[in-house]
């Protein structure tokens, strides 16, 4: 096979990416999300502000660590980008568009985030938390971050909900779910009857039985969330709105209410084998989330459990004693 005849400005990692995106088979056939996936990370990476005017010779493990590290704060953008550049990685070492492997650093970033995602996902919300922001957030993620809480499911599966979903069992409402990770079909109950009743309100609203296809979730402008969208808009309403400061650090993510919701039912005394099948869960995976829960606010709702006469004598445990279940 002819060596490949390169041009001085073909030497960069913008050209590399430039023929990785046109001649790569495998970026070619993939699904069309992932394309646009890794082209939008690509692109960025190997503009001139960032990668894109390193020459292959001198691009090295340290310019890829640092360019995620530049990413450390958006872990799910960070990941992408390393999975793009990876494959970038191993077609330009096969054409020998690239002298040396660039990525083997990399992976020290990412453990990295994993720590921290393995604490921002599973950190449950509190109480007072989940209601101030359904009190201050903007419309569209205060409804979204209230079914999540009273129904303890997965962003995935949240955007999907639509009003056909919802039915009776036995005198009470609750929502069809398949869980997209696991495929799981299961039926979750509202089993807070102000919760029951407020829905009902929405589904009204949204035109009642004729709007049966539509999603309980919609974004302000109507349009149904993408699970990515849910999150980056909650992301920067954080950041954006100064009655959410609280929430930035450690970062409240949306998956936090699917502990919100397993802590809310322990604490009412409901079972870790029970809580798993009303909100689609291993056991283990129950406990790892309440694990996390406040030690003090458990200590205090044992009480109520122990001793119901003290409620009405005890306004802090009474407090900690509620939910937004």
């Amino acid at each position: 096979m002819e060596p490949v005849i390169r041009h001085k400005m073909e030497r960069t990692f913008a050209a590399v990416v430039d023929q990785y995106m046109k001649r790569c088979p495998r970026f070619r056939r993939s699904a069309a999300a992932t394309q646009f996936a890794y082209a939008r990370e690509l692109q960025r990476a190997a503009s001139f502000e960032m990668l894109g005017a390193i020459d292959v010779d001198v691009l090295a493990p340290k310019h890829i660590y640092a360019y995620l590290q530049s990413l450390s704060p958006f872990h799910g953008k960070a990941r992408m980008a390393l999975a793009a550049i990876r494959q970038v990685e191993r077609w330009a070492l096969r054409e020998e568009l690239l002298p040396n492997a660039i990525c083997v650093a990399a992976q020290d970033v990412i453990s990295d985030m994993a720590e921290d995602d393995e604490d921002a996902g599973h950190i449950p919300w509190t109480d007072e938390q989940v209601a101030h922001a359904i009190k201050v957030a903007r419309p569209d993620l205060a409804r979204a971050i209230k079914l999540g809480a009273h129904t303890g499911q997965r962003g995935s599966d949240l955007i999907k909900m639509r009003w056909r979903d919802l039915k009776e069992e036995g005198g009470v409402l609750g929502v069809h779910v398949k869980q997209k990770k696991t495929g799981t079909r299961l039926w979750v109950p509202f089993t807070d009857a102000d919760f029951e009743e407020e829905v009902r309100q929405w589904q009204a609203a949204e035109g009642g039985m004729a709007n049966l296809e539509g999603t309980i979730l919609t974004r302000m402008d109507g349009r149904p969330w993408v699970r990515k969208d849910l999150s980056a808009h909650w992301g920067e309403e954080r950041k954006r709105n100064p009655e959410l400061a609280g929430y930035r650090n450690p970062p409240l993510v949306i998956h936090g209410l699917r502990g919100y919701r397993c802590v809310t039912l322990r604490r009412q005394g409901v079972s870790a084998m029970n809580i798993s099948g009303l909100v689609g869960l291993t056991t283990p995976m129950v406990e790892r989330y309440c694990r996390f829960s406040d030690k003090t606010a458990n200590a205090l709702a044992t009480v109520v459990l122990l001793n119901p006469g003290r409620k009405k004598n005890t306004s802090k445990i009474n407090d900690l004693a509620k939910t937004v279940s």
